[in-house]
């Protein structure tokens, strides 16, 4: 059961837990909290994670000062003990799109750059690999990153828009 103060990770286990979803798509894996909370959780589940480990350019944040190096060495060492269910994808989130087919997944997290321009792009290129049934979710859902508002509100009727702990909204498909 979903309740307030639940951190992301443990929002999407419930939300996997309940519908009974195993492939997930984490698009923004960073140093690999989620990945590794769900591929722990779920012996059956298998993750592709999303990052370039590079600074993607988006209005009104910089990483300029984060160690890249450090954070995909983190991602690693987290992940090791499963890397038979996870595929990491080290490119840009449209990019890794193109190697998920239509309707593979059964949830994915968009919890990458928080600009509109980029929120907008990855809903448009991760949506259609959703099955019918399944969670098009992502993380920041919060007045700090107006642009994920806007670009989930574009593509979704917010009465349909379902909000959780920790700032993360899904849309079932």
């Amino acid at each position: 059961m979903i309740q307030v103060g639940m951190r992301r990770w443990e929002v999407l286990f419930e939300l996997m837990k309940e519908n009974n979803y195993r492939t997930v798509a984490e698009v923004g894996c960073k140093e690999g909290r989620t990945t590794e909370y769900l591929l722990s959780a779920f012996e059956d589940s298998f993750v592709h994670a999303i990052d370039p480990f590079i600074n993607v350019p988006n209005e009104g944040e910089s990483y300029d000062d984060w160690d890249y190096d450090a954070i995909k060495k983190g991602f690693i060492d987290r992940t090791f003990d499963y890397q038979d269910r996870v595929q990491l994808h080290e490119m840009l989130s449209v990019e890794a799109s193109e190697h998920i087919k239509d309707g593979e997944l059964d949830l994915v997290f968009i919890d990458a750059a928080h600009d509109f321009d980029n929120v907008d792009r990855d809903i448009d290129a991760w949506f259609p690999k959703v099955k019918e049934g399944g969670i098009v979710s992502g993380h920041d859902w919060n007045h700090k990153f107006p642009g994920v508002q806007r670009a989930v509100a574009k593509h979704f009727d917010l009465m349909h828009v379902q909000t959780f702990p920790d700032s993360v909204w899904c849309v079932r498909k």
